[in-house]
């Protein structure tokens, strides 16, 4: 490295020798684990060099590193003794190796840390919706005159339900059939569409599964305008009758899925 590229590089840039080493590597645009060590290291040398000819403070831990690869370099170039020579391979190795281990493990947290800036960075692209004021919202809704909620008709669904228990001989054997909402959708349109009449809710349940879904089945239908239902009072009998949306041909299952 020449000494003017050498004074292009600031201290300030890295945040510790790892870093620089790692900067140091990938100027000679090799691998990690095949760039020559003896050229890294004289590179790494020159710069600490440089910085204490300009009389500037160092961090040890620069120097430590220093001081570790000048120690590979010199078993690298220093002649070996026969009797010697396997010992001091083993640990010219290790010593490389657990170099070369740190490099690898700084180099992917490098790139990890980058990945988390660039996430960062897109969802600074993003604006928050600021938190809604809640306390301003009434727990229950005031209704109007002639309107139930939505527990008065599963009171009333309940009440109904009692009594059709109650008309069922006491030793009759119960089949538990599944009645699908869709099912039920189905019955409750096909049987309003061939009357004017209003037809009493209770004509569509007869098991306790029934129950459940004919009130999902006429708030989904309700909610497409198929069907209206009307009470007098919370306890009186609800009637269903044909909405103005009666005889639409598309047709959606519960789940909210066009059927063919």
């Amino acid at each position: 490295m020449e000494n003017n590229q050498e004074l292009l590089i600031k201290l300030d840039d890295f945040e510790g020798p790892l870093d620089l080493l790692l900067h140091l590597i990938k100027e000679t645009k090799m691998d990690i684990q095949e760039v020559p060590m003896l050229i890294i290291v004289d590179q790494y040398l020159q710069f600490i060099r440089s910085m204490t000819h300009l009389q500037l403070d160092i961090a040890g831990e620069y120097l430590v590193m220093a001081a570790t690869l000048l120690e590979i370099k010199s078993r690298l170039l220093l002649p070996r003794v026969d009797t010697i020579e396997i010992e001091t391979e083993e640990y010219e190795e290790d010593l490389q190796d657990e170099l070369i281990r740190q490099l690898i493990e700084y180099q992917q947290f490098k790139e990890v840390a980058s990945a988390l800036r660039e996430k960062e960075d897109e969802r600074g692209q993003f604006f928050a919706k600021e938190p809604t004021n809640l306390e301003l919202l009434q727990e229950n809704i005031p209704l109007k005159e002639g309107e139930v909620s939505l527990d008065d008709m599963i009171r009333a669904f309940q009440k109904m339900f009692q009594k059709q228990l109650q008309k069922q001989p006491l030793h009759a054997r119960i089949e538990m059939d599944q009645v699908s909402v869709e099912e039920t959708m189905l019955r409750i349109v096909d049987t309003l569409s061939k009357t004017s009449r209003e037809v009493p809710i209770i004509d569509f349940i007869d098991s306790k599964q029934s129950l459940i879904a004919t009130f999902l089945a006429m708030l989904e239908l309700a909610k497409e305008k198929r069907v209206y239902f009307k009470q007098g009072t919370l306890h009186d009998m609800i009637y269903l009758y044909a909405g103005e949306n009666i005889q639409q041909e598309e047709w959606y299952d519960y789940k909210g899925e066009e059927n063919e």
